[in-house]
């Protein structure tokens, strides 16, 4: 279903590696090593792959779009002012204007502009959150009204949140705080700045800033919480060069303009087009298109022309949710691994998921020490909203051709690999059950849970018993041997012929209904 869910943490694994790969997208980069699987749409399917397997020219990194967060904490305290513990819709607001119009002092907070209402939305917001109630107003020569607060404490507490004193500098709140922010608090953050150093037009939202630095770091947190900004781009004032994000196309718009209604400081003026700017991948296109075809659903009415795509010729957000509502009526013709993409693709459209390029994938000949997470479900969502898979146990695997002891309608088999795996996809997969060792160190039939396709990265290990068994495996998948009187798990690249005992199970879990046993 694509539907981000709570999992438990269960292990972090210290890892050293030889080498490692750097992943590089538009809104992110990644140490990885060289067997961590992400979540990727090629132009063949939904697949997990490993950085050495990725296509820079044609693979995306799935992205779930980050909704709701835990407020950060702040680590401050003061007796003089009200100390805010957590970021709120309001203090979030309230940084984005002192991070436009704002300056932090050595013993005062001073806000600039022309708007009497923003100032005094701005001193409403100091008395609500730090229940200060002194300010100075007034008009310099060329008509800016200034606030100031004279408070060592204010400018103690944005010290403490990362804003620099002195200069407009507030990089390390960014990386600090606004990464952990949650689509409100991104959006009450995006106001304070759209208030101050933005513009809003008809159908877009721009905002400017002379740090390119600062708008490229919101721009990729921005991206995981479904919010996909164009820039920075340069833009010439009559004084100097800036920098400009802009934020534009239906489905960026109705998103920010949903959550911007919830949020409030004030109704946006944008009007939300018919048009969609969010391309979307060719390769999806060519999918769906195999789906109309398999099941020879008409596409259009000539199928030498192009029905959903305008006359840019790429397709949008726009096209796939008109490709949907057609698909809609033949639902249930559909087997399980199209209606899972069809999903997939309603996700795209809803602004659940985001398609995020592979830009680079270098290797890096360097010792690493990383770190593997691990959940029940065995992946997790990145603070970028990358969606990853555990790695400890990816690549310890068995050819496509390997058979396996499995349970299948209460008889015991053997089958291949492969057709466990194309079992499991089908409507009638959760019949199926796999031989596994249980807590106790028990066999039982366990229903398949997840699979995992990967390239190999050395030869397969053909490995043979004295009682003539024999098992081709990955160098690094684990079999469980008799070591000094005890049974351990060990990589099958560490047993030594001769030496090495492979624990196996005396006999079978007790099945009712056999009657024929394939051996």
């Amino acid at each position: 279903s694509f539907t981000v869910i709570n999992s438990p943490l269960t292990e972090i694994t210290r890892v050293e590696v030889p080498f490692f790969y750097k992943l590089s997208t538009d809104s992110h980069s990644y140490e990885l090593s060289s067997n961590h699987p992400v979540f990727v749409l090629s132009k063949h399917g939904i697949t997990w792959k490993t950085a050495p397997l990725l296509d820079i020219s044609n693979d995306y990194i799935i992205t779930s779009v980050i909704e709701k967060l835990e407020p950060p904490e702040i680590e401050f305290r003061s007796e003089k002012i009200n100390s805010p513990a957590r970021f709120s819709n309001e203090l979030s607001y309230l940084v984005g204007l002192i991070a436009g119009d704002g300056y932090v002092g050595k013993d005062n907070l001073t806000f600039t502009g022309k708007d009497e209402e923003l100032h005094e939305r701005f001193k409403s917001l100091l008395r609500k959150i730090f229940k200060i109630n002194k300010f100075s107003t007034y008009k310099d020569k060329n008509g800016n009204i200034r606030t100031i607060v004279y408070s060592t404490e204010i400018v103690r507490f944005f010290r403490a949140i990362g804003f620099k004193v002195g200069k407009k500098n507030y990089k390390e709140f960014l990386e600090k705080f606004l990464i952990r922010f949650d689509q409100r608090l991104l959006v009450a953050f995006l106001l304070g700045l759209l208030h101050t150093d933005g513009t809003q037009r008809k159908y877009s939202i721009i905002i400017y800033s002379s740090d390119r630095d600062a708008l490229e770091k919101i721009k990729k947190i921005s991206f995981s919480r479904g919010l996909n900004f164009k820039g920075p781009l340069e833009h010439q004032t009559r004084w100097s060069k800036v920098y400009k994000l802009v934020l534009r196309g239906r489905y960026n718009l109705l998103t920010f303009k949903h959550i911007a209604d919830t949020v409030g400081f004030g109704t946006l003026k944008i009007s939300i087009p018919k048009r969609s700017y969010e391309y979307v991948p060719k390769s999806l296109m060519k999918i769906i298109k195999m789906i109309f075809l398999k099941h020879k659903i008409r596409y259009g009415s000539d199928w030498k022309s192009e029905p959903y795509i305008n006359a840019r010729k790429k397709p949008t957000l726009a096209t796939l949710e008109r490709l949907l509502k057609h698909l809609k009526n033949y639902r249930e013709r559909f087997n399980e691994e199209e209606k899972s993409f069809l999903n997939f693709v309603e996700k795209l459209v809803e602004r659940k998921l985001m398609l995020d390029p592979v830009r680079e994938v270098e290797r890096i000949d360097s010792k690493k020490t990383l770190y593997d997470i691990g959940t029940v479900t065995g992946n997790f969502v990145t603070a970028y909203g990358h969606v990853m898979h555990n790695s400890k146990w990816y690549g310890e695997s068995l050819p496509y051709d390997e058979e396996i002891l499995v349970l299948e309608n209460g008889i015991p088999k053997r089958m291949s690999i492969g057709e466990v795996v194309d079992d499991s996809l089908s409507s009638d997969g959760a019949s199926l059950k796999v031989a596994a060792f249980d807590e106790n160190g028990k066999v039982k039939f366990s229903p398949v849970k997840d699979f995992i396709k990967h390239g190999i990265r050395k030869s397969l290990l053909k490995i043979t018993t004295s009682s003539g068994r024999e098992i081709r495996v990955t160098d690094d998948h684990s079999l469980f041997v008799l070591e000094g009187g005890k049974v351990k798990a060990i990589k099958s690249s560490e047993l030594k012929e001769g030496e090495s005992f492979i624990a196996i199970p005396a006999k079978l879990p007790f099945v009712e209904t056999v009657s024929i046993i394939n051996f």
